[in-house]
This record gives structure tokens, sequence and C-alpha cells, in this order.
């Protein structure tokens, strides 16, 4: 649940032989947006700037998939978290 200057970090830090991500993937905002009205009422959100990972996808509206997929949103997180980073390192 994270996007912007957060996903700014983890793309200075993923792929570092040293650093493991572990959660759900990252929102896709760079939070530079741009809001354009349309018509009364109605307002466009337009990405200013686009952001890419180190191989070259825009993560932008698709954010970053994590190394360890965990959901943080399940019954027993914290275990499930601990046994996929050991599992992994």
């Amino acid at each position: 649940l994270t996007a912007s200057a957060s996903e700014d970090a983890i793309l200075g830090l993923q792929g570092l032989p040293h650093v493991k991500t572990a959660g759900g993937r990252t929102g896709g905002g760079s939070g530079r947006a741009r809001s354009i009205r349309l018509l009364p009422g109605m307002r466009l959100s337009v990405s200013t700037a686009l952001t890419f990972d180190r191989d070259g996808r825009c993560i932008e509206s698709n954010g970053i998939a994590p190394d360890i997929p965990v959901n943080p949103f399940e019954q027993g997180f914290d275990s499930q978290l601990f046994r996929e980073v050991e599992r992994s390192w």
C-alpha cells in the first residue's frame, strides 16, 4: 500500500544483491500528478513524470512487484512474512 516517494526509495534499493523487498505490489503512482478540468464536475488526473525500474519497465499504474510476495491482509501475516524472508535468505 505504498506509492510515490516510497517507490523511489524501493527503486534505488531493489535489485541490489543484499536487499529483498517483501509485501504486496506498490501503488504505481509517482505523486507528480496534474489535474485537468474537462467539464464542470469532471477532472482528469495525468502523471507528469514516468518512472521506470532497473529493467526499463514503467511503474506508473503498474507498481513494483516485491521480491517476496506477502499479503498483509491475511491472518497470520507476521509469521507468513517471517517464513518467506527466512526461506529466501
